[in-house]
Order: structure tokens, then sequence, then C-alpha cells
């Protein structure tokens, strides 16, 4: 939106084109299918580094990495952009860099992982050693170094190395790091979305006001309901797969009211309670607004992000086999202890100048600088 306000053509090469759709569609932006694996190649534990995420998806292999690499080439020859913007995106990164395009990456902590050598396993991650890890990452730059040779460009020596050469924007509260809080980088706040979304009341009542996203199965999402429904609560929930039958029988059991898109602002300011399988666009919204986190993530790279909210004191993690008991004896527990919600305060009151659309402006209007400056270079050649 900042970029079309700026005057600039915007393309966008999305993994979900349905998706895109739903979020692109009114700005009227051209959609080309963003290369991907197909078949991911089997890791073990493979969240719990970045290099590990990488070799899952062809990095490991000359043939994988070399066709996906093709194709982002490909696609940057046939659109000729002046600047990419790549929102985890690192095929796109290693291609843009082999081409020399201007490029520049946008992500949380976990997505933009500290540029050390070799890239870290995620804090809470458990079993990988670093010699496993160093092996992973030397097939990796192996296979990178044999496509920078077949595209002319020189070689690398560390995997860091090729995520260094571009500028970052790290969109996350340092509190919020996957990997902890950096002293090295810049964190310019989640990227959230303006205040859009229906307008959704709270079910009639006198019980705490729970909203709760859960892109989970519908076995775990009926027992996250089930069990603040045994404390009395009022919810409204976006469930995903949750599916129609599913719905109309926990409404039978539960004072809930199912959404599909709501206006997290409104509904934050007035919340008691938030769930979630870890989404940051949520937890961050009602931190924002002083409101405690009760998480139960699916990955460790989520489980990562919920420990932060633990660390703050902010929220509880929902371990272990999920039982309506379970989730309601973790209310209890949040109930009879204030500092949940005075360590919620204290995160909203820290970021209390912090706006929803200031760090896509700042971050757009640094682009835009570089993008003119990118034109008067190319004019005075």
């Amino acid at each position: 939106m900042r970029f079309k306000q700026q005057g600039h053509l915007l393309i966008a090469a999305v993994r979900d084109v349905q998706a895109a759709v739903r979020v692109f569609g009114a700005l009227d932006i051209p959609l080309f299918q963003a290369p991907h694996a197909v078949n991911e190649t089997r890791v073990d534990r493979v969240s719990s580094s970045y290099s590990n995420i990488l070799y899952s998806q062809g990095w490991g292999n000359l043939g994988g990495l070399w066709g996906l690499v093709q194709c982002w080439v490909n696609l940057f020859r046939l659109t000729k952009p002046d600047l990419i913007v790549a929102d985890h995106a690192p095929t796109a990164v290693l291609a843009a860099q082999a081409l020399g395009i201007a490029v520049v990456q946008i992500g949380n902590g976990f997505e933009l992982p500290p540029l050390t050598n070799p890239l870290p396993c995620l804090p809470e991650s458990a079993g990988i050693s670093a010699e496993r890890l160093i092996q992973t990452e030397v097939q990796i730059v192996e296979s990178i170094n044999r496509v920078h040779s077949r595209l002319g460009v020189g070689k690398i020596r560390h995997l860091a190395e090729l995520f260094a050469q571009t500028p970052r924007f790290l969109t996350c509260f340092a509190e919020l790091d996957h990997y902890g809080q950096r002293t090295a980088e810049t964190y310019w706040g989640p990227l959230l979305p303006d205040a859009s979304g229906t307008n959704v009341a709270w079910p009639t009542g006198s019980g705490p006001r729970v909203f709760a996203y859960i892109a989970l199965s519908g076995h775990e999402v009926a027992a996250i309901i089930r069990g603040l429904a045994l404390r009395g609560a009022r919810i409204v929930c976006v469930a995903p797969k949750l599916a129609v039958t599913e719905r109309a029988q926990l409404q039978a059991e539960a004072s809930i009211r199912f959404a599909e898109r709501v206006n997290l602002a409104e509904l934050a300011a007035t919340a008691d309670l938030c769930v979630s399988h870890g989404a940051e666009g949520t937890v961050s919204s009602f931190l924002l607004a002083g409101v405690p986190q009760l998480v139960r993530p699916p990955y460790l790279e989520g489980y990562a992000a919920a420990r932060r909210i633990e660390q703050l004191n902010a929220g509880l993690v929902l371990r272990g086999q999920l039982t309506p008991e379970v989730v309601a004896i973790t209310l209890d527990v949040m109930d009879s202890d204030s500092g949940y919600k005075t360590a919620a305060l204290g995160f909203a009151e820290k970021y209390r100048h912090f706006k929803p659309r200031q760090t896509a402006d700042a971050i757009a209007n640094l682009l835009n600088q570089g993008f003119e400056q990118l034109l008067t270079q190319r004019s005075n050649r």
C-alpha cells in the first residue's frame, strides 16, 4: 500500500496465490506463483535450525537448489525489478544477489536468524550436536557455491555471508525474538495489519472475555474451548481448521461466537485473555493492549516464541496432553496470580507509543529513499 501511494509499480511473487488474492485483491497487484520445493527433503527436527529448514527445501543438493534458483532468475528477468523485498524468501535472495538486483530482507526473529557461524539452533531445541549443525551447513554452502559458479558469482565460506550482504529489517519486538534479544541488530516492531475485519461483540454474560485464534486440529480446539467453558468464559473464536459440525457442537456447550476475520484492535481493547497457537500478529496485538496470553504452539518455532512470553511472565504455554481439565486448571493458575496481567500491562506501557502502521511506514520511507538513490545512480551512468 505504501509503495503504491508513492507511485511505484508492484509485482508480488507468492507461495499461496489464493491467500494473496484475499490480501492484495483490492490493490490490483499482479501476482506470480513463487517457486518452492514440492517434495521436501526429510530432516530430523527440521525447525530446530535455519540450516535444517533450508536443507529440507532442497538447499542440500545442487539439483534441488539449482532448479529453484533458475525459476527465480527467470522470474526476475521477466519482471525486471529494480528492488526486491524478500519476506522469508531465502532462495529469492540468493537469485537476486547473483543477478546484482537490489534486495532487502524483512522478517521476524525466526525468519532472520542471528548471523553467526554456523547459523544457530533455536534455544529450545535439543539433541542437535554442533558437529551435525556444521555438517548440514557445509553441505548447503557447497550447493550454493556450485550454483554461484554456474552463475559466475564468487564463493562464500559460511552461510551467514549470503544473508549478511543485504539490508535486514527485523520486524518483531525484542522480547519476542525467537532467538532471544540481540544487541547488534535493530528491532523495528511487528508489521501488524491496520484496524480492519469484522467487529464481533462478546457473548452476553459476566464471565471472562477470551479471544481465541487457534489454527490447530479440531480435537485440540475442542479441548481448549471446553476448558474455557468450564470457567464460564465468553469466547470469540477464529478456528480455521474446525469443521462446521464441530463448531455447532461447541456452540451448544460454550458461550462462544465463531468468526472468520475479526477486528483485533477492537477485541483486544476489552479482552481479559488471549488464547492462540502463537500467531505473531495476534500475540503482539493483544500484548500491546495489556492482555495476558495462553499459548498452544504446534511447532518448535512457535514454542520458542511462546517461551519468550513465559519469560516476560505475561502468559503460559499449554504443554503436554491437552484436555479441557488441563486448560481449566491453567486458567485457574493465571487467575490466581495477578503478575501475568501486570507483566502484560508493563509490556503495553513500554510500547505505548507504538502504532500498528509505523513499522510499515518507516520501512517504506527508507526503501523509497534507497530506490530514489538507485534511480539517480542509473541516470548518471
